[in-house]
């Protein structure tokens, strides 16, 4: 799942950096708790 979200987020990068950066905390966020 993490590996498919980092997948989803440069695929988004090109198209919205605003949603990049929101995907990007959830990444981090997700990452915090897991860790």
């Amino acid at each position: 799942m993490l590996s498919i979200s980092a997948d989803s987020s440069s695929s988004v990068a090109g198209r919205s950096p605003h949603k990049l950066v929101k995907k990007r905390g959830w990444v981090v966020a997700i990452s915090a708790y897991a860790g």
